[in-house]
């Protein structure tokens, strides 16, 4: 896993699609830090970032689960 995450790292700036990223202010793993330095990393010119604040680190079968759904769904529909 780790060499995954390394390895992502690594190839951020080749990635030009539209970016969905979706977090919680809760998570314990994925810090606002971690976001801000996804963020800055990708090449992607159209991104949209949504901050949940009553879910943990499964954001998708969390309490909010259906926000993540719904989210998801209004991002595709804007491609």
């Amino acid at each position: 896993m780790l060499a995954l995450i390394a390895s992502t790292r690594r190839h951020l700036g080749n990635l030009h699609q539209p970016l969905l990223v979706m977090a919680s202010t809760r998570d314990k793993v994925i810090t606002r830090r971690g976001v801000e330095l996804l963020l800055h990393r990708t090449g992607s010119e159209h991104v949209q970032v949504h901050w949940l604040e009553g879910s943990g680190h499964v954001i998708t079968a969390d309490a909010e689960w259906k926000t993540v759904a719904d989210q998801t769904l209004f991002f595709l529909k804007d491609l």
